[in-house]
């Protein structure tokens, strides 16, 4: 049934976290793999279950080196995640945040650069302004600049990301010291 089917979803996503925060990234895609056939099974093409699966997987396989479906994930992820979610939602922020990095790392400079545009856009316009959110859209796009040598542009990015985890995250937040450094 619909709520058993939903447990194992969930269950599955758990397995993700679990895998991807222990660097465990092939058992993770593994998983996610399982969820988004799941997803696709049992829940139809666009529920909300196979945009989160889709992030999993395209994101995953990119950081694996394997980004040959990335692109076609995260779009595909975009898209339902735009109809599913409501307002206030820094969900869509990040998927754009995703395909940022992809879009960086295939040398689309100008593609990517619209990317971490929407995603801030989208975050600063939410009423409730996801800042933890916000300063990984910052960091990546930051990232982005310096590795581009726009050394300006990147400085005032992480001036931005700093102030963020500084004032409104607590000076103790992991990602801050991997933003000083």
């Amino acid at each position: 049934d619909q709520q058993s089917d939903q447990r194992r979803f969930e269950s599955l996503v758990d397995e993700i976290s679990r895998y991807n925060a222990l660097g465990k990234y092939g058992r993770a895609l593994d998983a996610a793999e399982r969820a988004l056939t799941l997803a696709q099974d049992k829940f139809g093409p666009d529920h909300v279950n196979v945009g989160v699966a889709s992030f999993w997987v395209g994101n995953l396989s990119m950081w694996m080196g394997d980004s040959s479906r990335t692109e076609s994930l995260l779009l595909s992820c975009l898209q339902i995640i735009e109809k599913n979610t409501a307002s206030g939602d820094s969900t869509v922020g990040l998927v754009l945040r995703s395909l940022g990095n992809y879009y960086t790392e295939k040398g689309a400079f100008e593609k990517a650069e619209s990317m971490f545009v929407k995603a801030m856009e989208r975050i600063e316009s939410e009423p409730e302004i996801h800042q933890r959110a916000l300063a990984l859209v910052l960091g990546d796009f930051a990232e982005h600049y310096r590795n581009r040598r726009l050394h300006e542009k990147a400085e005032a990015l992480y001036r931005r990301t700093i102030e963020i985890y500084e004032t409104k995250l607590g000076k103790f937040e992991p990602e801050l010291g991997v933003t000083l450094n």
